[in-house]
């Protein structure tokens, strides 16, 4: 029984060893008034990517892929400018978040905005119907999950539909209004 432990020479004290396992038990409080390093998850990889050298152009009733092409964060370099996949490296869960911001030239009907495991099963889904609705519209749509990730072959993408009277919509190049991104979560 001890009330302090102090390094016999200089100022690193190490308990056990290599391979060694130390047991907090279960009631007790570990108060931490230093620097720590090492202690918990880290929330890596994560990126945040936009749309900024120009509009994509989108099919009238058909849903697509939102292809964010500028990364503004990617610490792991996962996600894909080409085609618009984030695939993490990492397996673990992660927050995925998407704001697609569409532009329709002319009144439109329905606008479903969705983020894809795989390219198939729906993770989250942000619709807006605007029947009756004339003239140009401007539609942000915020959409978000929680998902885990294998770390070798599962990605996500954001898909878009717009259904428009005439003319062709895009999604609109944005570095602050259309964004794509997402972080693995940390577990303690």
């Amino acid at each position: 029984f001890v009330d302090k432990l102090d390094p016999q020479s200089g100022t690193s004290l190490e308990l056990g060893s290599s391979g060694d396992t130390i047991t907090i038990p279960s009631g007790c409080t570990i108060t931490n008034n230093g620097t720590q390093t090492g202690f918990g998850g880290t929330n890596t990889p994560y990126f945040h990517v936009n749309r900024t050298s120009s509009d994509q152009t989108l099919s009238d009733a058909t849903f697509t892929d939102a292809i964010h092409n500028n990364e503004v964060y990617d610490s792991g370099n996962c996600y894909n400018t080409s085609n618009g996949r984030f695939t993490p490296n990492v397996a673990g869960y992660y927050l995925i978040y998407a704001n697609p911001e569409i532009y329709a030239p002319a009144n439109y009907s329905n606008f479903i905005g969705r983020l894809l495991l795989n390219g198939s099963t729906q993770l989250a889904r942000c619709s807006h119907n605007n029947s009756g609705v004339s003239g140009d519209v401007v539609q942000n749509n915020f959409v978000q999950a929680i998902q885990y990730f294998n770390g070798s072959s599962d990605y996500v993408t954001v898909n878009v539909y717009v259904d428009v009277a005439s003319n062709t919509p895009v999604l609109v190049s944005s570095d602050s209004k259309n964004y794509f991104g997402g972080y693995k979560l940390t577990t303690w």
